[in-house]
């Protein structure tokens, strides 16, 4: 059971939030039911001390009332006037000591009151203090002011903040806050009521953003474009009628909950002076040029494009019904080329591509496909799609990283042959080859593969001083156990090495190779076939401009088809206990500056021709199909003719000196 991946945050994109005004927003939303947890038993408590005091001066009227609670009582009854009224019905005595029983439990009333965060973190006129000024804009008095502020606070703070700058941005909101306060404390002078709420903040960013917007269009959510792609276009005018009606909801909300809201004060004035100081702010910004010197490139202030139509395959299928095959074709060529994700559409496009001889066009979008299958978790359709991109376009390349994780799969579904395919792929991904930790992984995929590729590929990873000492022990390791494979597969002077066991010649007897016949039309052994020219080796990969071939003697030859000029294929033997194919490739010698013949000797007894011709399961018709493209891409002279140079029938000679006099004679050397 696979297990499910963690998936790790994408810190690029989060980086690109406007992360100071989501800050203030979260901060806004938390000191809210804190506060209203933290203090509900003292509000209680001071609620209750309120109803006593005016209790109390209800049905005492000769007691004094402080201007405190007076408007408190004017609440309760809207009639109230004074106790002054009732004078004459004052006694000596017990008066007295009814009004100082009334005076301590105002003073209690009041000294828990301001005890209170919507005080003594508030702008109170009368008692301002510093820690009123800094904290108000984060102590809210209900739900629609908090709201409220929080919704104006991410529609506007995200356009403002990239605009012109995060350093910017917080002068912004910081001098707002102040501004409003102190102009609030100015016009009301003594008032003995609390300034709350992020409204100066909020109406000072809002203000900015109409100056800075007016006569534009503007992507409200466009802050979330990183995260998923929303938009909510809106001329930015329409942020004034949003501050305007979130200041006509703060009539429902202020005053708070003592009664005649004696915990908290209209904030329309502080609110006034924070969009005028916004608006002057804006104007600023824009003199100084703080968008070029600070911020980033405005929000967009045009509508995107509407969301494409969704890719309708059925109408590819009616051109093609109808014989329009090059407009179904092009639809599916532009489909692919907004997106390989539509696996449909690009296969359909593969398949046309392939019909048409045009297989090249539909490359890209194959490969785009193949990652795309990885990341789907649909491997086994990878695989498929990358079988079918090596059989038509060999020299396609899939990315490396997918191709790593996808050869697994390989070996897994199509076999070794398969693999290592796609290890000499992996190997060959770029001129400069894998880096030292995409090697790494090679050398593990094909150490019990392929050991000149796993051997290779070690050698370019341990190159590298950077390689993690985890990784470079796992190297080390597979070299020692090369080594090790290698020593014990020596055999000694006086032993006859053994024939590796090759399923082509396991489940093809020389039936297949025709009959021997009469030899003697082959003449004698010779002496002129340039025995010192050939070089023993197996094929690897047909890449698109060579051949590439793992030598006998160690390395590997990549053998460019233009300098092929002669392919005989032969049945020999003497060999072993059966005929055994032989290939022989002439071809200019790439390390001769005089371009003197090199010969390629490939023994088919020494390599299973399935692994270079993928989905043929018949091993003497995959080494025809290896023959045939051999030839195609070479255009090189047939031997023994261009049926016999295909294996179809393969010629037969006694021995290699036999089949070596009659090259010597058909092959000008």
């Amino acid at each position: 059971m696979k297990k499910s991946k963690v998936q790790r945050p994408d810190w690029e994109k989060i980086g690109k939030l406007p992360l100071l005004s989501l800050g203030l927003a979260c901060v806004l939303l938390l000191s809210f039911p804190a506060i209203q947890i933290g203090y509900s038993s003292l509000q209680a408590s001071v609620q209750a001390d309120i109803k006593e005091a005016v209790g109390f001066a209800i049905r005492n009227p000769t007691v004094q009332i402080p201007p405190r609670l007076l408007p408190v009582i004017r609440a309760v009854l809207p009639n109230f006037d004074s106790n002054e009224t009732f004078a004459f019905l004052k006694k000596s005595g017990d008066d007295e000591a009814r009004q100082q029983e009334f005076d301590a439990l105002v003073t209690r009333t009041f000294e828990q009151l301001d005890r209170h965060p919507f005080r003594a973190l508030g702008v109170v006129p009368a008692t301002p203090r510093i820690a009123g000024f800094v904290a108000h804009p984060f102590v809210h008095v209900g739900w629609v002011q908090l709201l409220g502020a929080v919704l104006l606070l991410l529609l506007v703070g995200p356009l403002l903040e990239p605009l012109w700058g995060r350093g910017a941005f917080v002068a912004l909101v910081a001098l707002s806050g102040l501004v409003s306060a102190g102009v609030f404390c100015l016009v009301h002078g003594g008032a003995d009521r609390a300034l709350l709420g992020a409204g100066g903040v909020v109406s000072g960013l809002t203000a900015a953003a109409c100056v800075r917007f007016a006569r534009e269009k503007v992507d409200l959510l466009r802050w979330l474009s990183p995260l998923k792609p929303v938009e909510l276009i809106a001329p930015g005018w329409m942020l004034a009628l949003l501050w305007v009606a979130y200041e006509g909801a703060l009539k429902f909300v202020v005053p708070g909950a003592f009664p005649d809201g004696i915990d908290t004060a209209f904030g329309y004035t502080a609110h006034a002076a924070g969009a005028l100081f916004g608006g002057a702010f804006a104007f600023g910004a824009i003199q100084l040029e703080l968008e070029k010197r600070f911020g980033e490139s405005p929000p967009t202030t045009t509508e995107r494009p509407r969301q494409r139509e969704r890719f309708d395959l059925e109408r590819v299928s009616r051109a093609r019904a109808r014989g329009d095959s090059e407009a179904a074709f092009e639809m599916l060529l532009a489909e692919s080329r907004h997106s390989a994700r539509n696996r449909d559409a690009v296969t359909t496009l593969w398949e046309m591509a392939i019909e048409r001889g045009e297989a090249e066009i539909a490359t890209p979008a194959m490969i785009q496909l193949v990652r795309e299958e990885i990341r789907r978790g649909a491997e086994d359709v990878g695989v498929s799609h990358w079988r079918e991109l090596t059989q038509h376009q060999p020299e396609a390349r899939v990315e490396l990283a997918s191709l790593l994780k996808l050869i697994p799969h390989i070996r897994h579904i199509d076999g070794d042959g398969a693999a290592v395919i796609a290890l000499q792929q992996a190997m060959d991904c770029s001129e400069d080859g894998p880096s030292a930790r995409e090697a790494a992984v090679i050398a593990c995929l094909a150490a019990d593969l392929e050991a000149n590729i796993a051997r290779a590929a070690a050698k370019r990873a341990l190159a590298d001083e950077t390689l993690p000492e985890q990784r470079r022990a796992e190297v080390e390791s597979i070299v020692q156990r090369l080594r090790t494979r290698e020593k014990a597969a020596i055999s000694g002077p006086n032993e006859e090495k053994e024939l590796p066991v090759n399923v082509f010649y396991a489940e093809q007897d020389r039936s297949g190779f025709g009959d021997v016949g009469d030899l003697t039309q082959f003449g004698a052994p010779g002496e002129t076939f340039p025995c010192e020219s050939v070089v023993s080796a197996t094929p690897v990969t047909l890449e698109s401009g060579s051949l590439v071939l793992e030598l006998e003697s160690g390395g590997f030859s990549s053998v460019a088809y233009p300098a092929v000029s002669v392919v005989s294929v032969a049945g020999v033997g003497g060999l072993g206990p059966k005929p055994v194919v032989i290939v022989d490739v002439f071809a200019a010698d790439p390390a001769n500056t005089n371009a003197e013949l090199c010969i390629y000797r490939l023994r088919c007894d020494r390599f299973d021709p399935r692994r270079l011709v993928v989905d043929e399961k018949d091993p003497l018709v995959a080494l025809q199909s290896f023959l045939k493209q051999i030839l195609a891409r070479t255009q090189a002279r047939p031997l023994p003719d261009p049926a016999g140079a295909c294996a179809n029938p393969v010629k037969l000679f006694e021995s290699l000196e036999a089949y070596q006099a009659w090259a010597s004679e058909h092959i000008d050397i």
